[in-house]
């Protein structure tokens, strides 16, 4: 009985001086001893920790490592940044491809797969594209490059030992005989490159069939380019009553960059 009323007064004087701390320290008069107890205790923490962050490696982190780490997963980040955005290309170009490999084997045809590596000359003469593949690769002068579903880009005109120069069907010294295509009495005539960025036909007999939107390919006639290769859609036709052939305003289809890949057709002997 004694035991449990030392224990019950224990507990009640207990209660009281944690409830008198509380009153203390709410009304501020701790402060001072707080104050003091911080200046005391500082060097002593600043000690600790310096001590531990010495002893183990978890607690070595100082603002230059932390610095450091910092640029290296930007660096992470800008490599993975480049690495999905060449994947996107390879997926692109691999669609592309297969796009002109299936072309090829319609047509039974053996082709050279290039990369176009650049474009040079000026806006309206000496357009020209250069490829990866020369004569070490099997390419020859007059070999038709196309791309995509059979799009005539141009031809071969200069072979060096690793890469190709391909005049641009658009430039104005390339001329290619065209035909609007799968139409009864379709036009036929002369393909030439106007401004860099568009074709003419020209020498159109006047009773043969040519409106917009005909697509016009090639009529198979050119040595080494065989028919069938689209080179655009007919945007406007000129039919001029003085004049004795008709003319026609052509659209080339083609769309393409540096990196993108293009077929070089080998001509069947």
């Amino acid at each position: 009985m004694n035991f449990l009323q030392r224990e019950a007064k224990l507990i009640l004087l207990a209660g009281a001086v944690f409830l008198l701390t509380i009153v203390i320290y709410a009304a501020g008069w701790l402060n001072p001893l707080e104050r003091w107890l911080s200046v005391f205790a500082q060097p002593v923490f600043n000690v600790f920790y310096a001590t531990l962050d010495t002893a183990s490696p978890l607690f070595r982190t100082t603002d230059t490592a932390l610095r450091a780490e910092n640029t290296n997963l930007k660096d992470l980040l800008v490599k993975t940044v480049r690495d999905n955005h060449d994947l996107q290309i390879q997926v692109s170009q691999y669609e592309e491809y297969k796009d002109q490999l299936a072309f090829a084997q319609e047509k039974d045809y053996d082709t050279i797969r290039a990369k176009i590596i650049s474009r040079v000359g000026s806006v309206e003469i000496n357009q020209l594209l250069l490829i990866n593949r020369g004569s070490s690769h099997g390419m020859q002068v007059g070999y038709p490059i196309t791309y995509g579903k059979g799009i005539l880009l141009g031809t071969v005109s200069v072979v060096h030992e690793s890469y190709s120069e391909v005049t641009l069907v658009t430039d104005e010294t390339s001329q290619i005989q065209g035909v609007v295509e799968n139409i009864d009495n379709g036009a036929s005539g002369i393909i030439t490159g106007e401004f860099g960025n568009s074709l003419t036909m020209d020498y159109i007999l006047k009773d043969q069939s040519i409106t917009t939107n005909d697509i016009v390919t090639t009529n198979g006639q050119d040595r080494w380019i065989p028919g069938g290769l689209v080179l655009g859609i007919v945007q406007a036709v000129s039919d001029e009553p003085s004049e004795v052939f008709k003319s026609a305003t052509i659209s080339p289809l083609a769309r393409y960059g540096n990196n993108s890949i293009v077929s070089a057709i080998i001509p069947k002997l």
